[in-house]
């Protein structure tokens, strides 16, 4: 690697870098290099035993001068998980945290599926209390993924990114589209976790948005019982009766938890349980998050009817059912504390779909932060005729007969 960084320096006319072939967490490296550059710029390897990225980020700000600037993209799990938690409050005891812009999920594709984040401070500046931090969000960087690699693309977002960024450098407003101010005591709130995730609010959906979102809702219905299609022996016909709860209030912005009770899955890996008639609910994409139908547990069947994977994606489980409960990666049942129609379920169902930006391998939709995820309830009752059950049978009908040879 050292040779190779000098090779690569000397091509581009350079030659002075100064590159030593020496580990850059070593006592001896940190202190020959303590507060002498006024700039750093750093992509930390992916987190290692041993060596975790908050250590690279130390080492660049004790190498700083005061008032000294840090940029650095950064596996963005170190700015969100409670493993980091305590750095993240120290950092701003003795540094200012200036900005934090979270990047493309593919950024590295195909090389690395690593989630990160631009994060960009100032040395040994300790953070005044009532300071604001830049809170950015680049869905588009000028690049796509096609055919397994990247490949340009319209609407990179970067040059409005770095003019508002600009703007909030020299105090002055900045348009709040995918980018917000966030005081350091929020931070600290919110468990110092520095992402921009957290903080950005989400745009207005049109009604255009919540048709395309519910589109994709029955869609991923229909996907699960071509490819289970003895789930419908599951199915519970009262999955949406909620006879004896109050009246949904409309038009309401409010927590998650304002509208629905929020449980965790309750069990084990599907490698636990024998085949058989029931739905499996784990974390992944497509076919409601179900990945096999195994023997009934009582004790584990879930009665919410809606899921939420730990990566932020809200399905509609209109059917008896088994979730994931344990690590990290476990599923969340909403029990509704409203009576809602299906087509309400539905609602809200894009309500949490239209966020699923905000959840990553990185960040994943644990409890705490999905009970705070902010919905707006319908400005009116959803009361057209929506059902799902008949709309199943349907399907399933026409797929045994499609299925004739």
């Amino acid at each position: 690697m050292w040779a190779l960084s000098c090779l690569n320096m000397f091509f581009r006319g350079d030659g002075k870098s100064n590159i030593e072939n020496v580990s850059s967490l070593e006592p001896e490296s940190k202190e020959s290099i303590r507060m002498k550059f006024n700039r750093a710029f750093l992509n930390p390897p992916f987190h290692q035993d041993g060596e975790p990225e908050r250590d690279f980020i130390d080492a660049s700000m004790d190498a700083l001068i005061q008032d000294g600037i840090f940029i650095g993209v950064v596996y963005a799990g170190v700015f969100a998980d409670e493993e980091n938690q305590e750095w993240r409050a120290n950092f701003m005891k003795k540094h200012t945290l200036i900005g934090m812009i979270s990047l493309p999920d593919e950024l590295f594709y195909p090389n690395a599926s690593a989630i990160t984040t631009i994060m960009i401070a100032k040395a040994h500046v300790p953070q005044p209390e009532d300071s604001e931090i830049f809170m950015g969000r680049i869905d588009n960087d000028g690049y796509m993924k096609q055919k397994g690699k990247r490949i340009e693309c319209e609407g990179n977002q970067i040059p409005e990114m770095l003019c508002e960024l600009k703007r909030f450098r020299l105090g002055k407003k900045i348009k709040p589209k995918r980018n917000i101010t966030v005081v350091k005591a929020e931070l600290l709130r919110n468990g110092a976790e520095y992402s921009p995730q957290q903080y950005i609010p989400q745009e207005v959906l049109t009604n255009d948005d919540v048709h395309y979102l519910n589109k994709g809702t029955l869609m991923s219905l229909f996907q699960t019982i071509t490819g289970y299609p003895d789930i419908t022996d599951s199915i519970n016909p009262d999955f949406a009766n909620f006879a004896g709860k109050k009246m949904l209030p409309l038009g309401m912005t409010e927590k998650l938890e304002y509208f629905f009770d929020v449980k965790t899955g309750k069990s084990k890996g599907i490698s636990k349980y024998s085949e058989g008639i029931t739905p499996y609910v784990s974390s992944g994409d497509g076919t409601n998050g179900i990945v096999g139908l195994i023997s009934k547990s009582d004790l584990e069947i879930c009665d919410g009817c809606i899921t939420v994977s730990a990566f932020g994606t809200a399905y509609l489980q209109p059917w008896n059912y088994m979730a994931r409960g344990n690590g990290g990666s476990s599923v969340r049942v909403l029990l509704p504390k409203f009576n809602m129609t299906v087509g309400e379920l539905f609602w809200f169902i894009a309500q949490i779909n239209s966020q699923k930006w905000r959840f990553t391998y990185a960040r994943q939709a644990i409890k705490s932060r999905l009970t705070k995820l902010s919905l707006t309830s319908p400005p009116q009752h959803i009361t057209k005729e929506f059902d799902i059950i008949s709309k199943i049978s349907d399907f399933k009908t026409k797929l045994s007969e499609l299925s004739e040879i």
